[in-house]
């Protein structure tokens, strides 16, 4: 077998970059087959197929039956009157073409698999006689609005595959992003070969606000993400809601911020110095460092604070960044999730008292010195946030 072509789905862009993957979809190194996508009620069509039999001559009037079985006895055949005898060097082969093969079903579900197809192929009555195999990665979704988006975008959508319907669809792509009960969210790309496989990250260790939020970021978040592999929880909550839209689940942008007489709040986890309680406390960052946590000060003191290991985020035991005067976020169905934290929080009332949890404690601009910027910590009464939806 020479190469297969796909057709009548959707190119996908490879990760990060408006390049789209080519065809051929298959060719017999490993390292030329490319991922394509389908709509759920869509048929798998293949618009070319080529075979090379070296050293083989057939009649000019032979007719070839083509048959090739997928993945769930997907079945496609045909019957072909093209090809011709090529030389190459000094021996040859003759190339067989077959055209416009389609399916005989449609995909009815979601689906994430390196689909593979294997070919017969006859041209005398002694039958069909195996032919090679095929194997490309293969998408499906649910949405009929798809255009060509990234390859990690539909990976999310697809899932473990199966879904029929958004709600199932939408708990694939969450179970690719949540936390197990206890420990560091693990959102990965399994087929990924970029920057040597680095796994995409919130706040990955010892990068500032700049490297994971961009002036650019707000023209495309997800291609910022994706290219380099490391964001904030605006890129981690617009990836999300991307891998969503690719199955028309109605989830909906919220923002999360302090209370109204508060500006900032620190995520957990901070060590108070001494560890005295009192009514407020002094949150100093480093010098010339303005509102970033990165570089880290002397022993990892913000004035009377000491950094501890904190909540995990996508791929990072504690994020670079605690200090926040917003967080980003999706509510599906009455219910909020933080992709950058693989959390479901619940109902309004839960994913309150879930993020108080998760907070230190709220802040407001303190009196900076020369070259310290600081900040006034306290722990009110009552509650510490408000949830904007579609922010």
């Amino acid at each position: 077998m020479h190469f297969v072509s796909y057709n009548r789905g959707h190119q996908l862009r490879k990760d990060g970059s408006d390049e789209l993957y080519p065809d051929p979809h298959w060719e017999p190194d490993e390292d030329a087959s490319s991922p394509y996508l389908y709509c759920a009620g869509e048929t798998m069509h293949i618009e070319t197929v080529v075979w090379r039999c070296w050293n083989r001559q057939f009649p000019p009037e032979t007719e070839f039956t083509v048959r090739g079985v997928g993945y769930d006895n997907v079945t496609f055949e045909t019957t072909t009157k093209e090809f011709q005898v090529v030389w190459d060097e000094e021996v040859y082969y003759t190339e067989i073409t077959a055209r416009n093969l389609t399916a005989d079903r449609v995909f009815p579900q979601t689906t994430r698999k390196d689909f593979r197809i294997d070919w017969q192929i006859s041209w005398d009555e002694s039958g069909l006689k195996d032919a090679d195999y095929s194997i490309c990665p293969i998408y499906v979704c649910l949405s009929s609005n798809v255009g060509n988006p990234f390859r990690a975008v539909a990976h999310a959508a697809a899932g473990d595959g199966g879904a029929t319907t958004y709600q199932q669809a939408f708990l694939n792509t969450w179970n690719l992003f949540k936390a197990a009960t206890s420990g560091t969210p693990h959102f990965i790309l399994p087929y990924d070969d970029q920057l040597e496989g680095e796994p995409l990250h919130y706040y990955k260790e010892d990068t500032d606000f700049d490297t994971n939020l961009p002036d650019a970021y707000l023209l495309n978040p997800v291609t910022w993400l994706l290219l380099n592999r490391t964001g904030q929880c605006g890129t981690w909550r617009e990836f999300f809601k991307a891998a969503l839209e690719l199955n028309d689940v109605p989830a909906l942008r919220t923002m999360v911020r302090p209370v109204v007489g508060y500006r900032y709040f620190l995520v957990q986890n901070w060590i108070p110095i001494p560890d005295i309680p009192q009514e407020s406390y002094d949150f100093a960052f480093a010098p010339n460092a303005g509102y970033d946590m990165v570089p880290k000060p002397y022993q990892d003191q913000y004035g009377e604070f000491r950094n501890a290991i904190g909540i995990p985020g996508q791929n990072s035991d504690t994020p670079s960044e605690k200090v926040f005067t917003c967080h980003f976020i999706i509510e599906y169905n009455g219910e909020y999730y933080d992709p950058s934290y693989g959390k479901k929080y619940g109902n309004e009332a839960q994913t309150k008292a879930a993020l108080k949890n998760a907070i230190w404690g709220l802040a407001n601009h303190g009196q900076d010195d020369d070259d310290e910027v600081h900040l006034v910590v306290k722990q009110p009464e009552g509650d510490w946030i408000r949830l904007i939806p579609g922010a």
